[in-house]
Parts: structure tokens; C-alpha cells; sequence
């Protein structure tokens, strides 16, 4: 199954999820050793960067959970068609885009609910071209 063309883009997703994680991880710990710990975090809350990266954690599974089910289904049923492989990097590369905008400037529109918009209509489109495989 590794070396089924949507393995990277699969991989490449779940790294996002990591890179994310390790940016909250880092935000919030920075927080807790700047204000001498939990006690005051509770007082004055998390800063605006660290809001940021707990919210776009939250957004890797929503969207990107119904991105892992299709690129399994069509693994496992060995489903090989180049547009769902082109699709799969354009939603990587959306989900990419929505997490730098989000952690960085947060520019809501155009950019961030664009590339929403844009990796949802590629989880679309690869459920049409799975469906079409497998009726045909």
C-alpha cells in the first residue's frame, strides 16, 4: 500500500497534523513558562498565536478526516486514476496554505476561505472520480 501513488499525499497530510501539533505544543508551553504556570494562564487565557494553533489543530480533523477515509478507500481498492493523485496534492496544498494563513496574518477572506473552499471541492471531486471507478 506504500507505494500506492496516494501514500505521499496521504503521509504529507498527516505531517501537517504533526507540524501543527508541535506549533501548539510550543505556543502554549512558552505561555506556561513565561506567566510561571497554569494558575495565571487561567487568569489572563492563552494569547491570540496560541488560540490560533489550538483552532487550526481542531480544523486538521474536520475536512482532512473525510480526505484520509477517500485516499483509504481508494488505496485499499487499488484505485490508480491521475486526476485523484492531482487532487489529493492540490488538497494537501490548500490544507498547507489554510494552516500557514491561519497560524500566520489570518487573513480570513480571501486566502483562508479560499483554500477551505478550494480543498473542499478537491474532497468532492475525489469522491466522484472514486465513485465513477468503482461503478465502472
Amino acid at each position: 500500500m506504500l507505494e500506492h501513488q496516494l501514500a505521499l499525499p496521504f503521509l504529507s497530510q498527516i505531517a501537517l497534523t504533526l507540524v501543527v501539533l508541535l506549533w501548539l505544543a510550543y505556543t502554549r508551553v512558552s505561555v506556561l513558562i513565561k506567566k510561571d504556570g497554569m494558575a495565571k494562564v487561567l487568569d489572563s487565557g492563552f494569547p491570540a498565536r496560541a488560540e490560533k494553533a489550538s483552532d487550526n489543530f481542531k480544523h486538521q480533523f474536520e475536512l482532512p478526516v473525510l480526505f484520509y477515509g477517500l485516499c483509504l478507500f481508494a488505496m485499499m481498492a487499488g484505485i490508480t486514476v491521475g486526476y485523484l493523485v492531482f487532487l489529493a496534492w492540490v488538497f494537501v496544498g490548500a490544507r498547507v496554505f489554510h494552516a500557514g494563513i491561519q497560524l500566520g496574518p489570518n487573513i480570513i477572506f480571501p486566502w483562508r476561505f479560499g483554500s477551505f473552499v478550494l480543498s473542499a471541492v478537491c474532497v468532492v471531486q475525489m469522491l466522484i472520480v472514486i465513485i465513477v471507478k468503482v461503478l465502472s
